[in-house]
């Protein structure tokens, strides 16, 4: 999902999304995942949405793990 995020975004957009995640990290809203040893790992994937030229980061707490399990 995030390769293809990548490939959608313009440099502009891309630049203001990370801007946006740095931001939010600064907050305390998300953090880092420490590196995981066994590499049983799940990022909560994540997308940007513009509306009238203001972005809004949407996670997907619907999306399930590699056992099938949602934060939903």
């Amino acid at each position: 999902r995030l390769r293809s995020l990548k490939n959608r975004l313009t440099p502009e957009q891309e630049k203001e999304y990370s801007e946006n995640l740095n931001q939010l990290h600064t907050l305390g809203i998300i953090e880092k995942a420490p590196p995981s040893k066994d590499k049983k790992e799940f990022h909560l994937p994540h997308h940007g949405i513009w509306r009238k030229n203001k972005l809004r980061i949407v996670f997907d707490g619907s999306a399930k793990d590699p056992r099938g399990v949602s934060l939903n």
